[in-house]
């Protein structure tokens, strides 16, 4: 078992992880020693992304096989060669810096013989019966824009906003699947900080969506219906870069190809995740979070000025739509 540690300020780290011949199966597990946010992408060793997480204080594990993988995780052939675990502490570029201690632990199972019996399924997506790939190892998008569950004339209600523990939400995507069915939905987006899901289920009556919040120091904001994951192999990661790389994930052509995707700015007036990035040009924006988190003592205030925000830029001539309650942590 291979263990890794240290501290990382506003930064990247890159982590290498010598992966032996005739490896069956790969287990990562990791967390911050302090509860905080530490962003862990694994690429394998013919850089192909493999497994993306959110580290927090709480230990999550990422295992991966031929056939399968947990929860932020590609399954496929598990090369052998020189993998690569890239580490990013995002808090500190436009704030007080917070660096972030992590521990790391790799296992690699090598057949031996023949005595290597392979995973069962990984418990945290135990009970989808149906997986749709979402997020390639070539970190595109594989979902069909143009699948649909209802074609008549309705009203249609839907989710936006919303986290499971692959990134700072409460839980797994099976469990957060089941309180999807039950709150009737049409639709539904798993928008995870910096992260994109490389399975949705494939539910009945609810379609779920492919999505990324790009989380950054100057501010939050969600692209709906992205053609790619955010680039995290050696990333720019300031603000800037990742805002600029964010609003190119649906571009002029995606959308005049009939796939209309959406960028929409988060909770912009929530202290301390408040938009303040200067040089956003609006024509790009289609829609404001207006009505914040309710669970925040600062919500009504913020919302309240999100309103006077958002009637400005109406009286200027723009068209973007007001959005309701924010994020939703199942």
């Amino acid at each position: 078992m291979l263990k890794l540690n240290g501290e990382l300020p506003f930064g990247h780290r890159k982590l290498v992880i010598d992966v032996p011949a005739n490896t069956q199966a790969i287990t990562l597990s990791g967390t911050t020693v302090k509860k905080g946010f530490m962003y862990a992408y694994l690429f394998d060793a013919n850089q192909r992304l493999r497994g993306c997480q959110l580290w927090q204080k709480a230990q999550k594990h990422l295992t991966l096989t031929a056939h399968n993988a947990s929860l932020g995780g590609i399954a496929g052939e598990l090369p052998a060669g020189e993998w690569q675990l890239h580490l990013y502490n995002l808090e500190g570029e436009d704030r007080t810096p917070k660096a972030m201690q992590y521990l790391c632990e790799v296992e690699c199972e090598v057949e031996c013989e023949g005595a290597f019996e392979p995973q069962p399924e990984p418990n945290d997506l135990m009970g989808l019966k149906s997986l749709t790939p979402s997020l390639t190892a070539d970190n595109t998008i594989a979902f069909d824009y143009s699948k649909m569950k209802r074609t008549e004339s309705a009203w249609y209600s839907g989710d936006l906003h919303a986290h499971t523990c692959l990134s700072d939400g409460h839980n797994s995507l099976a469990a957060a699947t089941e309180i999807i069915k039950q709150q009737g939905l049409d639709f539904f987006f798993l928008t995870e900080h910096n992260i994109c899901h490389p399975m949705l289920p494939d539910l009945d009556n609810v379609l779920m969506l492919p999505a990324v919040e790009v989380t950054t120091d100057k501010g939050h904001f969600n692209v709906h219906g992205p053609k790619r994951g955010l680039d995290m192999r050696d990333a720019d990661y300031s603000s800037a870069a990742l805002i600029h790389q964010g609003l190119s994930l649906i571009d002029e052509d995606q959308k005049a190809g009939g796939v209309q995707g959406s960028i929409s700015i988060n909770h912009p007036m929530m202290k301390p995740w408040h938009w303040h990035y200067n040089e956003m040009e609006l024509a790009k924006v289609n829609t404001l979070e207006v009505c914040c988190d309710p669970t925040w003592a600062t919500s009504p205030q913020a919302t309240e000025e999100a309103l006077t925000v958002l009637s400005a830029m109406w009286n200027a001539g723009h068209r973007i739509a007001g959005g309701g309650v924010a994020v939703t942590h199942i």
